[in-house]
C-alpha cells in the first residue's frame, strides 16, 4: 500500500514538475499572447455586470418613477382643490408615505417652481446629499393648466442597486477564473502535443473567451428577468391600490366604462408589459411571465393579468451578446497585432540592440507598426466621443451652440495635429524627447478631458491632444525615413505603418464605441490617457533611439520648402479635387453617423457595429475592390466613383425605412470609402508633378496636413448641413461629381501616367 501511494506521489510530482516547465517555456514565448487574453476576459466579467448594472439602474427609476406618480397625483388633486405647494400642511407626512414603497435608503424632496426645498422625507432643516452615492430622478408636479407647480426629486441609493448584483459578479469572477485555469492548460496540452506556435494558439483562446461570454449572459439572463418582473409587480401594486381605492369608495371595477383604456395606456407607457387583461378567475390559468392580481369590486372573481414582455428582455440580452462579440472581436485584434511583442523583448535583451545591423532594422518596422497602433487605437478611440459629451450635457461655449460647439471639439484637434506636423520640426526637437513630451501631454489633456465638465475645458484639452498627436507621427515618420539601410528595410517600415494605422483605426472606433456604450462617454478619455502610457513605455523601452539620436525635423527650412510647394498651382488643383472630397467622406463614421445615433437614441450597440463594420469593410474588402476599380477604370476613375459612393452613404443615413439597418449599411459604405479612397487618393496627390522636388516623406508630410485641415474643417460643416441631410446629400453628390469630371480632365496626363 505504501508503495502504491509513493508511485502515485512521485507520478503527481512528474507530472507538475513538467506543467511548470512547459507552462514557464510557453509563458516566456507568449506572454503578451496570454496577457491580452487576460485582459480581455476581465474586460468581458467587467463589461456583462455593467451592461446588467446599468439596466438595473434604468427599471430603479422606472420603478420609483411609477410608485411616486401615485403620491404626485394625490398632491395635483389637492392643488386642483385650491391648495397651494408652498403652504401644504402635511408634505412630510405624504413624503414619508412615498419613502416606505421605495428601495431602502431613498430620499424624497419636494420642490417649488423656483427650486427651493419645501419638505424632505429626512425631516432634516438642512439635507447634505453626496450626489455621488445617490441616483437622481426629477418629476414635475404640475397646476390645473399643466404649468409647472414644482418638483418631486427622488435620490435612490447606487449601492443598494450595485449589492443586488453582488453575488452575481461573484459567480462571474470565479466562473471566468476557472475558465481561464481551462484556457491556459488547453493551450499548454496543445503545445506539447503539436508544437503550435502562438498564431495558432489564438484560436484556442478564442474558443475559451467565447465561452466565457457565453456563461456570463446565460448567468445574467435570470436578473433580466426577476428586474423586470419587479417592476411589473409594482404596476400591479399601483393598479391594486388605485382599484381598492375606488372600491372603498363603492365604485365598482366593472362600472367604469373606460377602465380598459387605463389598462391600455398603462401597457403603452411601459415596453416592459406586453399586455394587461381582465378576465374571471375561473378563466385566468396564467402562463410563464404572467401576474394574476385579484380586483375587488362588485364582482369578486374578477382579476387582472400581467403579462412581462419576454421581447424587451429578450432584446437586452441581445444587446449585450452582440456587446460581447464586439469585444471579443477587438480583442483578437489586439492580440495578433501584439504578438510581435513577444520577438521585440527578446531582442531587446540582445547586444544587437540599438546598434546598425539587419536584426535590428528588421525590429524597426515591427517598432513602428506596433507605435502606430497604438497611437492610432488610443487616438481614434475618443476621437467622436468629445462632441457627442457635448451634445449630452447641451453646453455651449464662447457663445457657440452646443452643435457647434461639440463639431469644434473635434475641429480643434485635427486643426491642431495639421499646425503640429507644419511646424514642429522647426523647434528641431530629438524624437526621444519627442516621443516623451507628447505623449505626457496626451496623458494630462485626456484625464483632464475626463475629469472636467466644461465645454470650454473640453475644448482647449482636445487641441492640446491634437498637437501631441501631431508629435506622435513626427516620431513614425522619422523612424520610417532613418531606420532602414536597404530599400527592403524602407518599404518594410512604411508598410508596418500603414498595417499600424488601420488595425488602429478600427480598433479604435470599435473600442471606443463599446467602452462608450457601458461606461459612458467620459470613459473613453480615461482610457485613453492610460493608452497614452502604455504607448509612452513601450517607445520608452522598445524604440532604438540611437539610431535617431538627430532632431526630429531639419529647421524652418522645411517649413518654406513645403509653403512654396502648397503654393503651386498644381498641389493645390490636386488637393482640392483629391483631397478635400475623400477627406470630408471619412468624416462621415467619425462625426455624422455617431450624431445620428445619439439624436435617434438608437441602442449603443449600433455605434459600435458600425464602427466594427466600417473598419472591417475597409480593411478586408477595401483592398479587393480597389484591385478591380483600377483594373476596370484607372484610379481617376475609380476615386470618383468612390467619392459618388460615399455621396450615396449620406442619403442612405436619411431613409424613413429601418434607420438601424441604414446606419450600418452606410458605415459599410464609408468603410470602403477609406478602404479603397485613402491609397488611390494618396497616389493621386504624390504623382502631382510638383511633389516630386521635395521628396516621398515630405509629400507624405503634405498630404496628411492637408487633410488634418480638412478634418478640421468638416465636424462644423456636417453639424450645418445635420437640418437637411437630404439637400447635403445631394449636394455633396454634385460635388462630387463636378469633382470626379475635373478630376479626369484636369489632373493632365503626365499625373496620370505617372500614378497607373
Amino acid at each position: 500500500m505504501k508503495k502504491l501511494i509513493h508511485e502515485k506521489v512521485v507520478l503527481w510530482k512528474n507530472l507538475f514538475h513538467e506543467d511548470v516547465v512547459l507552462s514557464k517555456k510557453l509563458i516566456h514565448e507568449n506572454i503578451v499572447l496570454f496577457l491580452t487574453a487576460l485582459v480581455a476576459m476581465l474586460g468581458l466579467v467587467a463589461l456583462s455586470y455593467l451592461t446588467v448594472l446599468d439596466f438595473c439602474f434604468t427599471m430603479e427609476e422606472q420603478y420609483d418613477t411609477t410608485l411616486n406618480e401615485e403620491v404626485i397625483r394625490e398632491l395635483e388633486t389637492s392643488i386642483r382643490y385650491g391648495k397651494e405647494l408652498d403652504k401644504y400642511y402635511g408634505l412630510s407626512d405624504i413624503l414619508n408615505r412615498g419613502k416606505a414603497l421605495l428601495r431602502k435608503g431613498s430620499i424624497l424632496l419636494i420642490l417649488d417652481d423656483d427650486g427651493r426645498v419645501l419638505a424632505n422625507s429626512e425631516h432634516e432643516n438642512t439635507l447634505t446629499i453626496d450626489k455621488k452615492k445617490f441616483g437622481e430622478l426629477r418629476q414635475d408636479i404640475q397646476n390645473p393648466d399643466e404649468s409647472s407647480a414644482g418638483t418631486f426629486l427622488t435620490f435612490y441609493p447606487l449601492q443598494g442597486v450595485r449589492n443586488d448584483l453582488l453575488i452575481d459578479v461573484l459567480l462571474s469572477i470565479l466562473g471566468s477564473m476557472a475558465l481561464c485555469a481551462l484556457i491556459l492548460k488547453a493551450c499548454l496540452l496543445v503545445q506539447s502535443k503539436w508544437d503550435w506556435d502562438s498564431r495558432k494558439l489564438v484560436r484556442v483562446i478564442v474558443c475559451g473567451v467565447l465561452l466565457q461570454g457565453l456563461f456570463l449572459g446565460l448567468m445574467y439572463i435570470p436578473r433580466f428577468h426577476s428586474t423586470t418582473e419587479r417592476n411589473v409587480k409594482c404596476i400591479v401594486y399601483y393598479l391594486e391600490n388605485t382599484v381598492n381605492t375606488m372600491s372603498d369608495k363603492g365604485i365598482a371595477v366593472d362600472e367604469i366604462p373606460d377602465f380598459k383604456d387605463v389598462l391600455q395606456q398603462k401597457t403603452d407607457a411601459y415596453e416592459w408589459i406586453d399586455s394587461i387583461e381582465l378576465k374571471d378567475a375561473d378563466s385566468a390559468n396564467p402562463p410563464k411571465d404572467t401576474l394574476v392580481v385579484p380586483l375587488h369590486g362588485m364582482r369578486k372573481n374578477l382579476v387582472a393579468s400581467f403579462h412581462v414582455s419576454s421581447r424587451y428582455i429578450q432584446q437586452n440580452v441581445t444587446r449585450m451578446f452582440l456587446t460581447f462579440f464586439a469585444t471579443i472581436f477587438i480583442a483578437v485584434v489586439f492580440m495578433m497585432e501584439s504578438l510581435p511583442l513577444s520577438d521585440l523583448m527578446d531582442f531587446r535583451k540582445s547586444s544587437q540592440f540599438n546598434t546598425r545591423c539587419h536584426e535590428q532594422f528588421e525590429r524597426v518596422s515591427k517598432t513602428i507598426r506596433y507605435m502606430s497602433f497604438l497611437s492610432n487605437t488610443f487616438g481614434y478611440l475618443c476621437l467622436s466621443f468629445s462632441a457627442l459629451q457635448i451634445k449630452e450635457w447641451n453646453q455651449g461655449c464662447w457663445g457657440l451652440s452646443p452643435a457647434i460647439a461639440a463639431a469644434l471639439s473635434i475641429s480643434l484637434c485635427t486643426l491642431a495635429e495639421a499646425g503640429g506636423m507644419l511646424f514642429m520640426p522647426m523647434f528641431g526637437i530629438k524624437p526621444r524627447y519627442l516621443s516623451i513630451g507628447t505623449s505626457l501631454l496626451l496623458i494630462v489633456s485626456n484625464l483632464a478631458c475626463f475629469a472636467t465638465h466644461s465645454t470650454g475645458m473640453i475644448l482647449l484639452m482636445r487641441f492640446l491632444a491634437g498637437a501631441a498627436s501631431s508629435g506622435h507621427k513626427q516620431v513614425v515618420n522619422t523612424m520610417i525615413s532613418k531606420g532602414y539601410d536597404v530599400e527592403e528595410e524602407r518599404a518594410a517600415n512604411l508598410t508596418g505603418n500603414n498595417a499600424g494605422v488601420i488595425g488602429g483605426i478600427l480598433c479604435g472606433m470599435g473600442l471606443g464605441a463599446t467602452i462608450a456604450g457601458v461606461f459612458g462617454y467620459g470613459a473613453t478619455f480615461l482610457t485613453a490617457g492610460i493608452g497614452a502610457m502604455i504607448y509612452l513605455a513601450f517607445a520608452w523601452n522598445f524604440v532604438p533611439w540611437n539610431l535617431f539620436s538627430e532632431s526630429a525635423g531639419d529647421d524652418g527650412a522645411q517649413v518654406g520648402n513645403l509653403l512654396r510647394t502648397l503654393a503651386t498651382p498644381s498641389v493645390w488643383k490636386s488637393a482640392l479635387l483629391v483631397i478635400v472630397p475623400h477627406y470630408f467622406l471619412l468624416m462621415i463614421i467619425i462625426v455624422w453617423i455617431p450624431g445620428r445615433i445619439q439624436a435617434q437614441a438608437m441602442p449603443s450597440v449600433v455605434l459600435t457595429y458600425s464602427n466594427l463594420l466600417n473598419g472591417i469593410f475597409g480593411l478586408y474588402l477595401g483592398g479587393y475592390v480597389g484591385s478591380f476599380l483600377r483594373k476596370c477604370f484607372g484610379p481617376i476613375r475609380s476615386l470618383a466613383l468612390i467619392f459618388v459612393l460615399g455621396a450615396a452613404s449620406i442619403l442612405l443615413l436619411n431613409l424613413p425605412l429601418l434607420p438601424v439597418v441604414m446606419v450600418l449599411v452606410s458605415a459599410s459604405m464609408t468603410g470602403i470609402v477609406d478602404g479603397v479612397g485613402t491609397p488611390l487618393s494618396a497616389e493621386l496627390f504624390l504623382g502631382t508633378p510638383a511633389l516630386f522636388k521635395i521628396g516621398e516623406a515630405s509629400s507624405l508630410m503634405l498630404y496628411s496636413m492637408l487633410g488634418s485641415l480638412v478634418m478640421s474643417a468638416s465636424p462644423v460643416l456636417i453639424e450645418l448641413c445635420a437640418a437637411n441631410i437630404v439637400l447635403a446629400g445631394c449636394a455633396c453628390a454634385g460635388l462630387v461629381f463636378v469633382a470626379s469630371r475635373l478630376m479626369v480632365s484636369k489632373l493632365g496626363a503626365k499625373s496620370a501616367e505617372t500614378v497607373s
